[in-house]
């Protein structure tokens, strides 16, 4: 991801590229941690000092320590913690430091030294409601930093329940799961703790104008 980004943007700066767009539509997630590379080659130093403000807070279970394979004392040993079963475990992002980045080559990043590869005039990142979890953290982290997002609101809420713990019921063996972390964006008085509300909120005659085109978005942003 750092090598293809790094390649675009050098593309971009090249050719004087003044706007970016970000398509997010359709976009499940994965591993938020990858597109931390992205974001510090798209907005350097300053990504790593930005405060996004975001909370991520997990609760320790036998099932939670079941799934990643520890105990509560190796738990309690890595985190320097001293935490029960059904103790709350607020984790740090990361973010503040570039060696928590997953990124197989960190020296493109280290050549930086602070500074941006390049830094479109405007980045506009498209979302629908199937940009979930690492794809609307990706959404998020890109809106504080002043990209504006377009479309309609994503389906996951910023302030909602996160992960999955899967469990089994004793008698019946049916397979289940049940949210193991709640993450907080904003506020809870904030209007969008529970939706995610574009910038650019194109609206059903919006989508008309483009005959309902499946880039609809994408045009609209090429007309403005």
């Amino acid at each position: 991801m750092a090598e293809a980004f790094d390649k675009m943007l050098r593309q971009m700066k090249a050719a004087k590229s003044k706007r970016l767009i970000i398509d997010l539509r359709g976009n499940g997630g994965g591993w938020t941690m990858i597109m931390y590379a992205a974001l510090y080659q798209l907005y350097g130093e300053r990504f790593l000092k930005t405060d996004m403000g975001m909370n991520f807070s997990v609760k320790i279970s036998e099932e939670y320590l079941k799934k990643n394979n520890t105990t509560i004392e190796q738990f309690n040993k890595a985190n320097g913690t001293l935490l029960g079963i059904g103790d709350f475990f607020d984790e740090p992002t990361g973010i503040d430091n570039m060696d928590n980045f997953m990124c197989a080559n960190k020296n493109i990043l280290k050549e930086l030294k602070g500074k941006p590869v390049y830094t479109p005039k405007e980045i506009f990142v498209v979302t629908d409601q199937w940009t979930f979890s690492a794809a609307f953290h990706l959404a998020f982290m890109l809106h504080k930093m002043g990209a504006k997002i377009v479309g309609v609101p994503s389906g996951q809420a910023p302030n909602t329940y996160m992960e999955c713990t899967p469990f089994s019921l004793p008698n019946s063996g049916q397979q289940c799961s049940v949210s193991n972390s709640i993450q907080r964006c904003y506020s809870d008085g904030d209007k969008r703790a529970r939706v995610f509300t574009p910038d650019i909120e194109l609206s059903y005659d919006d989508y008309r104008k483009f005959d309902f085109n499946r880039d609809a978005e994408l045009l609209y942003l090429l007309k403005k």
